[in-house]
């Protein structure tokens, strides 16, 4: 199939083969081909956030309790900031209180630098 045909292109180039495909990554990887898993490289490069951090952030929505507002990273990062509703639409300073894995994501809690 397919993915034979990719692995014997690989091997004859010489090349990497980027995938997201676990069946193919295997097959390549019995035939010595270097593979580049997708999900794996975007874990490496996400974002490392430490409570205590502190970080500038522009406010974009209103957070679910009262007086949150909600801010997201470059990676989609969704931070949720306390006692700063009143200041959605600006760029604020921020020191991160707690980060939360879910399934969903990362979630970072954090309070405005007074």
């Amino acid at each position: 199939g397919v993915d034979a045909k990719l692995v014997t292109l690989a091997k004859i180039m010489d090349a990497k083969i980027c995938t997201t495909d676990f069946n193919l990554a295997q097959s390549a990887a019995l035939q010595g081909i270097a593979i580049l898993n997708v999900h794996s490289l975007i874990h490496a490069v996400k974002s490392v956030i430490f409570t205590g951090e502190e970080m500038s952030v522009r406010l974009v929505k209103e957070g679910k309790e009262p007086d949150q507002a909600v801010a997201y990273m470059e990676d989609g990062t969704m931070i949720v900031v306390s006692d700063a509703r009143a200041l959605i639409g600006q760029t604020v300073r921020v020191t991160v209180n707690s980060v939360l894995n879910t399934q969903a994501g990362k979630m970072i809690f954090a309070k405005l630098m007074s």
